[in-house]
């Protein structure tokens, strides 16, 4: 009979098997934790090896220190010989030489470290008539003996290079420094490197060296005895003078070939490599270990990693092999048993449901279980049955959220559309920059705005303005918007006062405001000539108005209060009273007048920028409002252009809402009042003779209105004519029309610009601007007027005309176009 696991009867009862089946393998990994130990040791026997070398390359150090110590003692010791060089012998019980001699001897044999040493002065230090004076003595045996020759006058120890290298370095007291590793033939004939340090006289003056010698074949047999392992490699080297001292191989203990050559001939040495630092060599990994000696020497071993971890790798194997054993035998366990009692019904359930994944709504799910995954396929099959339905109701939602988005897209874009411009409010009437400046922006919260904005002229000399914001939002809020817009505006092009404008709108409204809808507006009336603003509120967020410091406004109002705290600064008005548009029939609404100074500014806006709100339902505020309005940049007089007056308000908004979402539409206007008597006007022509006509018009219509006499008038349109026949026919003959054909011209191909400038009964400025061929008239000659004209040639008459009718001509070339302007001065 074979052996069946016994069935749970529940989920939950199989929950549990897989919990005993996890602590198992949690076990397990307990055992897997070995590996740590396994880190651990290689971390020690790296630290092991470290410690070696660090402890070799430190008893070496001990024995540099000695050295160094040593040589600044006999530097010393030769200072005081060459400052009292002066006295008499009865002074001194001792010749200055055997001093030095008895100071270098005692250091040698006390000391142990250094094989040879000397104190070497410079020419006729210490005798007037010995150029060479020293003390020199090495090791031989057990003894040291002092060098005779080396103090002989044949012995020129001044162009030895360890002298010449020390003198040259030129070391501060108490200093020392290494030379570079040579053979010694004299004395100890070993290879070796001294230690000096410089002696100086009594007034700091360089006076000779003192000098220890070294032996370095010691050192490299003791630094050989690390051997860290059997195949470790051993490099003893002088790396501040690139010189090879000694090598150790597996293959050869000491390779003495080498010694002498430089570092780069060593192929396993990098002076980029750092202690504990990793390589591969001859195909094996090798782990580096570095000690810099205190003289700039340098231990460098080079250990495989292979045998450093070979004794660890090789228990870690058996361990990997117990533990994998030991994991298969578990994970065959638990397979068994997950796959009898919970793998194969859910393989069975996923078979199924992967249906409904695919698209399959009306297969239903069968699972012959009575646990819990029997009462899952009920709420599957359940469930395939509400996601048809929510399949259904969702396209029918899609295809309206579609429909309605397309139709906010093109009511968003027709309401845009309706929103003034600025260019077409000045198209054509460039005077009107003389007298105001007027920007506006509108941010809507959502796609269509319940807010507006509005600036038109009723005539030549007047200008409205308006701001509104209707009660709600969305689509029926843009559409009583917009009723509210097209009343307004054409009650103000009938000519009636803001006040009675208002009146008729409120009533209009009544009339047949079902849905009980409103609007908050303000509308002003300015005349740009004088500066007088008429105005009259409905229940709307009073302007704030900026004047100059000199200046206060006047109301005609009595029930009005326009008084300000402070007239340098934006303030806020204070206005009468006034019931919203559309709240109750029979309102009459009050207007009041005040004339804005010169440079006076004017900012309305909606409720949107106050009731701005940031992520800690703060709101913005009219008391911020007022902070960003007089902020630096706006309190300079006015010279600010509206633009940049809503710029920074809209950036201060923005800094404080900090990303939060916009709950209402913003909405802000600024218009700014500086008249000017001096009178702009500019139009662009193409540069052809057929223009004149339309030039002449031009000229005629802006000098009339600086009040020029009719004779003078005339003399102007000559003087015009001549330099425009002369653009028309010379500045554009190179170019790729010809005015002499048919071929249509326009200003965009051939342009020539006629700006006049000019204040009533003062001077006038007429400016020529083609961007034809460089060309200045007043460089051309003067015609001889004294000849007739058969001998007289031709040319040059029509400058004359000019000269005679004008004050002043001046010529430039700016920005590849010639530039001709000319100054009338009417006579008084």
């Amino acid at each position: 009979m074979p052996f069946r696991f016994p069935y749970p009867s529940s989920i939950r009862s199989k929950i549990i098997a897989v919990t005993i089946g996890v602590v198992v393998m949690l076990g397990i990994a307990l055992l897997l934790l070995s590996r740590g130990i396994y880190t651990e040791y290689k971390m020690l026997q790296i630290a092991r090896v470290d410690s070696l070398v660090k402890f070799s390359g430190g008893k070496i150090d001990e024995r540099l220190i000695e050295i160094e110590n040593g040589v600044c003692h006999l530097a010393y010791a030769g200072g005081l010989c060459e400052q009292t060089k002066h006295l008499s012998d009865k002074d001194m019980p001792k010749p200055l030489r055997h001093i030095a001699k008895e100071s270098l001897l005692r250091y040698l044999q006390t000391d142990g470290t250094a094989v040879g040493g000397g104190i070497w002065f410079e020419p006729f230090r210490l005798h007037q008539d010995k150029e060479r004076n020293c003390v020199y003595a090495f090791r031989r045996g057990e003894q040291f003996i002092t060098d005779e020759d080396s103090n002989s006058q044949e012995y020129d120890y001044l162009s030895r290079n360890w002298y010449v290298s020390i003198k040259k370095q030129m070391p501060a007291a108490d200093q020392v420094v290494w030379t570079e590793p040579y053979y010694d033939g004299i004395g100890t004939r070993a290879l070796m490197t001294t230690a000096g340090a410089a002696v100086y006289d009594a007034q700091g003056g360089f006076a000779g060296v003192a000098t220890l010698d070294w032996e370095l074949a010691s050192i490299v047999q003791s630094i050989s005895r690390i051997k860290p392992t059997d195949n470790s490699m051993i490099l003893f080297a002088d790396r501040s003078h690139n010189f090879v001292l000694g090598i150790h191989t597996p293959d050869n203990d000491t390779v003495q070939s080498a010694v002498g050559k430089t570092l780069d001939s060593i192929p396993w040495y990098s002076p980029a490599l750092c202690n504990k630092d990793e390589l591969t060599y001859n195909g094996k990994k090798q782990i580096v270990f570095v000690k810099i000696l205190h003289n700039g020497m340098i231990i460098f071993v080079l250990v495989p990693r292979e045998e450093l971890f070979a004794e660890i790798n090789s228990h870690l194997l058996h361990t990997v092999l117990a533990l994998v054993s030991a994991c298969g035998s578990v994970s065959f366990f638990v397979y068994a048993m997950l796959n009898q009692l919970i793998n194969k019904p859910v393989v069975e359930l996923s078979r199924q449901a992967s249906q409904i994944g695919n698209g399959h709504l009306d297969v239903p799910i069968r699972v012959n279980s009575h646990s819990e995954l029997g009462v899952l396929a009920s709420a599957l099959n359940k469930m395939q049955t509400d996601i048809k339905e929510f399949i259904r109701n969702l396209n029918q939602v899609n295809a309206e959220k579609e429909r309605i988005s397309v139709e906010l897209d093109i009511a968003r874009r027709i309401q845009a559309a309706m929103l003034p411009s600025i260019k077409s409010l000045f198209q054509g009437r460039n005077e009107l920059e003389t007298f105001f400046e007027i920007d506006a922006a509108m941010t809507p919260a959502r796609e269509v705005a319940g807010d507006y904005y509005d600036f038109f002229m009723l005539d030549g000399s007047h200008l409205a303005v308006v701001i509104a914001d209707v009660s709600g939002k969305g689509v029926p809020a843009a559409l009583f918007l917009t009723i509210c817009k097209t009343l307004i505006k054409n009650y103000a092009g009938l000519g009636l006062e803001p006040e009675e404008i208002f009146n008729a709108v409120n009533e209009g409204f009544c009339e047949s405001n079902t849905f009980n809808m409103f609007a908050t507006a303000f509308a002003g009336i300015l005349d740009i000539s004088t500066g007088k603003l008429t105005f009259v509120n409905a229940g709307h967020n009073p302007p704030f108005i900026k004047l100059a410091a000199e200046q206060q406004p006047q109301c005609n109002s009595p029930d009005a209060d326009t008084r300000f705290d402070s007239a340098a600064r934006f303030e806020k008005m204070k206005l009468s009273p006034g019931l919203v548009l559309g709240a109750m029939q029979g309102v009459q609404y009050q207007q009041e007048t005040i004339t804005l100074p010169e440079n006076s500014c004017l900012f309305l806006y909606t409720d949107g920028i106050t009731e701005a709100m940031n992520s800690k339902s703060e709101l913005f505020t009219e008391h911020r409002l007022a902070e960003s309005l007089n902020s630096t940049g706006h309190t300079d007089g006015g010279s600010r252009s509206a633009t940049d007056l809503l710029n920074r308000v809209k950036q201060d908004i923005e800094r404080f809402v900090d990303g939060a979402e916009q709950s209402d539409d913003i909405t802000m206007l600024a218009l700014r009042y500086r008249p000017s008597t001096e009178l702009i006007w500019e139009q662009t022509f193409a540069a052809d003779v057929k223009m004149l006509p339309e030039v002449n018009a031009f000229i005629t219509q802006c000098l009339e209105k600086l009040k020029y006499p009719p004779g003078e008038i005339m003399k102007m349109q000559l003087v015009c004519e001549e330099i425009c026949v002369n653009i028309a026919h010379y500045a554009y003959n190179d170019a790729d029309n010809d005015t002499n054909t048919d071929t249509e011209l326009s200003p965009e191909r051939c342009p020539m610009t006629v700006r006049i400038t000019g204040t009533e009964g003062q001077d006038t400025e007429i400016q020529f601007r083609d961007s034809g061929r460089p060309f200045n008239p007043l460089l051309a000659a003067a015609p001889d007027i004294t000849l007739s004209s058969q001998e007289r040639p031709l040319g040059g008459l029509g400058l004359l005309l000019i000269k005679k009718n004008v004050d002043i001509i001046l010529y430039d070339y700016t920005g590849k176009q010639n530039i001709l302007t000319l100054t009338k001065t009417l006579p008084k």
